[in-house]
């Protein structure tokens, strides 16, 4: 019932003693919570509710089985008549207005009661629309619930027989089966190219493999490396490098070897590679004196 008191219907707003809650709510304050006092007199009602509609079409319902009941005019009527027999009948009470106070005390006792007890009887009515009409939508919200959770586990299954018929079809491509999938929720449909140019990490689509791939669409090589085709002025190549979650892949540049009389942060003069060069003349050189001075 927690969901159904949260409708438009209950919402905070106003009065509740009209409507279908009419003579449902106390009028004294002093209900407790979290130590302040709270009434329900700020709650009102959203007419247009299906909620409500349906609430007072049953009470209606139940209503117009229970009969119209007895009208105000004729329990005032039936108070008069009682009141007025018995003031001729009863015995003087010291002035007139005590006589006939003491006369009529009964019949008007009769005539509030009758009209409390016919106020109590179309609170009930109301109370036993609402109740039915709040049951009503719990089981259409919770025979919803089972559906949706049905429709759940059907799509857990199908994405599952999708999964294992991709395993068996494409295997060199189901590493990557949940990335594709991703792609394709977002609108994209990822196909497979076989061309391609280099071995291992220096492998690179074909150029004739991405010329019928639309612009801004995804691909992916045998080694399930994705790429995004681009316009020209953004890739000379027309595709970038992407990962799984389609930012594109900077490839950084090599860095450069400092030459022979460029300083290295990590060591100082960096070392010449070649098999024959300066520092190694002198350094052989310098073996050379050392060994002749001995």
């Amino acid at each position: 019932m927690s969901k159904i008191l949260k409708r438009p219907m209950f919402r905070k707003g106003g009065p509740t003693n009209d409507g279908i809650m009419s003579m449902v709510v106390p009028k004294r304050a002093g209900y407790q919570s979290d130590g302040s006092a709270t009434t329900m007199d700020n709650y009102t009602i959203d007419p247009n509710d299906p909620l409500y509609k349906d609430a007072m079409k049953r009470a209606a319902m139940l209503l117009a089985f229970a009969g119209p009941g007895r009208s105000q005019n004729d329990r005032l009527s039936e108070l008069l008549i009682k009141g007025g027999l018995r003031t001729m009948a009863q015995r003087p009470r010291g002035n007139l207005l005590s006589t006939i106070a003491t006369a009529v005390e009964q019949p008007v006792g009769e005539y509030l009661k009758t009209g409390e007890t016919e106020d109590a009887f179309r609170r009930q009515i109301k109370l036993t629309g609402l109740t039915g009409a709040i049951s009503s939508a719990e089981a259409k919200e919770l025979q919803k619930m089972k559906i949706d959770a049905a429709l759940a586990d059907e799509a857990r299954k199908e994405r599952m027989l999708n999964k294992e018929l991709a395993a068996k079809t494409d295997p060199t491509s189901f590493p990557i089966y949940d990335v594709l999938e991703n792609f394709k929720k977002q609108g994209f449909k990822p196909r497979k190219i076989t061309l391609t140019v280099g071995t291992g990490e220096k492998i690179k689509p074909a150029p004739s493999a991405i010329l019928s791939i639309p612009e801004g669409e995804i691909f992916y090589d045998p080694n399930n490396n994705l790429y995004k085709r681009v316009p020209k002025e953004i890739s000379s190549v027309g595709y970038v490098r992407i990962d799984s979650s389609g930012k594109e892949i900077k490839v950084e540049a090599p860095a450069k070897k400092p030459g022979f009389f460029e300083s290295s942060k990590e060591s100082g003069a960096a070392y010449d590679p070649r098999s024959w060069n300066k520092q190694r003349f002198y350094e052989e050189l310098g073996k050379k004196n050392t060994l002749s001075n001995m």
